[in-house]
């Protein structure tokens, strides 16, 4: 091979043994920073009310498990159910009136929401207002707390001056054989171990809405554009950050999770992350930057890889190049296996999730295609 080609290769592996240092550095600070989060604050009492914030749109087939779920809840301290019925037209305001007649010693407030922009930056800023607790938590209608510690665990780091507490929201795997719950499991993954590993360096920039916590006085109001159907949560945590908020908790065990139902379809999925994927512009530089990064670095991989690829090809030594490339990408792939089922296991998610690693390959490819028809499409915000 001509020294030009070993060149190549040469820059191919240094890159490769990049990305290999970038996803094991963000794995360990996924796992060892577990519980801690960014520094500061200082010794609280507990929450004297904590008001569980759901706001709801046509939720009448997961309310009933999202109220048995809360029913069962083993919370030794009071709290309260603040429901925001944003416009539903199922059986939902039925089902929340049957449940408000319901003898329970839950406190359950239930208020309708009509006409209310796209998203639920309405129904999310109703919420707040209404509840009474001093310590808010937040879910979404399709979401089951994974156990009947939820709320003390997500609640707990306030005794330690936590201002904002950021949790996991896993898919529920129902058929974890299909290649779409595969991919699902795997991008939950990502997200997970990117915003809670960088929450752990000191870097919060976001968090999932459908799992979070954050003292009532501290909850920042008007976060992020009016017309932006989606990020309430990513923009809160951004204005927090710039409200000066230094102490950010997590909660990566089991019992402090939270599992979703995600779209049933390829098409419902892609619509769902074009929608996340509208709110990163609106990030701070710095955090966009760190993001960006590990994109890079894959463009870089795939672009040189292209160039080993045509130079083996005009040099006669495909076999070669074709080696190199299968090296670089092959020891990446298998490092991020490792690291995924790390962080599985750390977080006690199901078995049959141990080794979703596996299919990176065919999430880099579906991210890419999904990424590049948002830039080409305009999507309807009326639809979200």
């Amino acid at each position: 091979m001509s020294e030009a080609g070993l060149f190549l290769g040469l820059l191919l592996g240094l890159l490769a043994a990049l990305k290999i240092a970038w996803t094991t550095r963000m794995t360990s600070l996924f796992i060892h920073g577990a519980g801690e989060g960014s520094k500061g604050g200082s010794d609280d009492p507990l929450p004297q009310l904590v008001s569980v914030v759901v706001c709801i749109r046509n939720g009448a087939q997961d309310w009933p498990h999202l109220w048995s779920a809360l029913c069962g809840q083993t919370y030794d301290s009071p709290f309260e159910v603040v429901v925001v019925d944003d416009g539903s037209t199922d059986e939902t305001p039925r089902l929340l009136a049957e449940a408000l007649a319901l003898e329970s010693t839950i406190q359950l407030q239930v208020i309708r929401l009509e006409g209310s922009s796209p998203g639920k930056k309405d129904a999310l800023a109703c919420g707040v207002e209404a509840a009474h607790g001093d310590w808010l938590l937040f879910t979404d209608v399709d979401c089951i707390p994974a156990s009947p510690r939820w709320i003390e665990l997500m609640t707990a780091p306030a005794v330690k001056g936590a201002g904002a507490v950021l949790g996991i929201s896993w898919p529920r795997a129902e058929n974890p054989s299909n290649m779409l719950s595969r991919l699902q499991i795997l991008d939950a993954i990502m997200v997970a171990r990117s915003y809670i590993g960088w929450t752990h360096k000191g870097y919060p920039y976001m968090g999932v809405g459908r799992n979070w916590s954050i003292k009532k006085e501290r909850f920042p109001k008007g976060a992020g554009p009016d017309d932006l159907a989606s990020g309430d949560d990513d923009l809160a945590v951004q204005a927090l950050v710039r409200s000066g908020e230094s102490h950010f908790a997590t909660v990566i065990e089991r019992a402090g999770q939270a599992d979703t139902r995600l779209p049933a379809t390829w098409s419902g999925w892609a619509r769902q992350k074009r929608r996340h994927w509208t709110t990163a512009p609106h990030y701070a530089r710095g955090d966009q930057w760190r993001l960006l990064q590990p994109k890079l670095i894959n463009v870089a991989m795939v672009v040189l890889s292209l160039v080993v690829l045509i130079h083996g090809i005009q040099s006669g030594v495909l076999h070669n190049a074709l080696w190199i490339i299968g090296c670089a990408f092959g020891c990446s792939w298998l490092v991020e296996v490792r690291n995924f089922r790390f962080i599985t296991k750390a977080c006690q998610a199901p078995v049959s999730w141990w080794n979703c690693g596996w299919v990176l390959p065919m999430w880099s490819f579906w991210a890419a295609c999904t990424a590049w028809t948002a830039m080409l499409s305009r999507t309807n915000r009326a639809d979200w």
